[in-house]
């Protein structure tokens, strides 16, 4: 997990949101094992709506207590904003829109909040500060020194003025400056 944003207050509402419908949901599936279980089994007439009210009685029991687990994992995920309990919470609250009034209320609020820019924000990896780059001179690179042996003006030192292929014969660099001049030649008379 990468560093994150610290918490918002909405992100901290909203898992303990989770975290009571877990507990509710928890609650409900016990009331389903010590109360509808055996009203189910022992209120049947034949043994046929015995199976029928067992079978509801069971997918009831596991829905209550999938939405338990994942409600408090959900809830986990939201506390240490990984990006997975964000779809996760809303996932689970269209469900809860069934329960009318509170649980249909509080849905609302979870869809609206997560799906708004600071929800989003909420989860999304903070970029890691970058080292301090050495910052650069606007100045230009200072020219290589010369190599050892070779004066400024591209002779070598103690060397004699020479013919073509010498090194005494000096090379000048057209400056920008002397671009635009027009070259000195004889003087018109």
């Amino acid at each position: 997990m990468g560093r994150r944003e610290p918490r918002p207050t909405g992100v901290t509402l909203i898992a303990v949101y989770e975290f009571v419908t877990a507990a509710v949901c928890l609650l409900a599936t016990c009331v389903v094992l010590v109360f509808l279980t055996p009203a189910m089994l022992f209120t049947a007439d034949r043994p046929r709506e015995a199976i029928g009210g067992l079978f509801f009685v069971l997918l009831l029991f596991g829905f209550f207590l999938a939405f338990a687990i994942g409600s408090a994992v959900v809830g986990w995920g939201l506390l240490l904003q990984e990006r997975w309990s964000r779809v996760g919470a809303m996932v689970l609250a269209i469900p809860a829109l069934l329960g009318f009034p509170v649980w249909t209320v509080a849905a609302i609020a979870v869809l609206v909040y997560l799906a708004s820019g600071e929800g989003r924000a909420a989860f999304q990896p903070v970029p890691a500060p970058e080292e301090a780059a050495p910052v650069a001179s606007l100045a230009p690179p200072a020219p290589p020194p010369p190599p050892p042996g070779v004066g400024r003006s591209g002779s070598t030192a103690g060397g004699a003025a020479g013919g073509e292929g010498s090194p005494a014969q000096e090379t000048r660099e057209v400056q920008p400056a002397d671009r635009e001049r027009p070259a000195a030649g004889p003087p018109d008379e």
